[in-house]
């Protein structure tokens, strides 16, 4: 019996990982695609590459990456993020990949959740089993990437508009979990999907 692999996306401060990290507690590996990016972004080529193209103002003091530059010089342009996916969709997908393999090889049974926001995006959806979609109000995001993460409602308009439209997302989506309330009931809603879509499902392929 092979664990199934979870999908999670959802729209900029939804609470994909919360929710990622919650399944993950219930017992399965988890595989972040942001924390594969900040690996890639601190190895000596990919630095060679983003600076080609950019210039050494997106990088820090240390020699080091400096997201929020890069990110200033990107978001503003489709054709400059197509420039950043093709240096970094690749090595984060061969990386996904290498990961549920050895994954899958030491525990075979064992879920593997995905916390990938472009999921969709860089084509990861279909190397899933079942996709989830967190939803949670534009109000309720909005408060969570301002105190998170300082963007004000422009910035994340400004990054959305460069990803899947949130609505399709939705739709293409096997389960949806409302993270519009309290941390507890997000919790409740993640269990009941593992105990349907995991442990039952395992009960009924053994």
């Amino acid at each position: 019996m092979t664990g199934k692999i979870i999908g999670v996306t959802g729209a900029i401060a939804s609470g994909k990982s919360t929710v990622a990290r919650m399944l993950s507690d219930l017992g399965a590996a988890l595989i972040s695609a942001d924390d594969i990016a900040k690996e890639l972004l601190q190895e000596d080529d990919v630095k060679t590459q983003i600076t080609c193209i950019w210039g050494s103002c997106v990088l820090a003091q240390d020699g080091e990456v400096n997201r929020e530059a890069l990110a200033e010089r990107v978001f503003n342009d489709s054709a400059e993020v197509q420039r950043l996916n093709a240096i970094l969709h690749p090595p984060i997908i061969n990386r996904i990949r290498q990961e549920t393999e050895c994954l899958r090889r030491e525990r075979p049974a064992r879920p593997i959740v995905l916390d990938a926001a472009l999921l969709h995006e860089a084509g990861l959806a279909r190397d899933c089993d079942v996709v989830i979609f967190v939803d949670a109000e534009d109000q309720r995001r909005h408060e969570r990437a301002k105190w998170h993460r300082g963007w004000d409602r422009q910035e994340i308009a400004r990054r959305e508009r460069l990803q899947m439209p949130v609505k399709q997302k939705k739709l293409k989506a096997d389960y949806v979990i409302d993270n519009n309330g309290e941390i507890g009931e997000t919790r409740a809603r993640v269990l009941e999907f593992w105990r349907n879509a995991v442990i039952e499902n395992q009960a009924r392929s053994s």
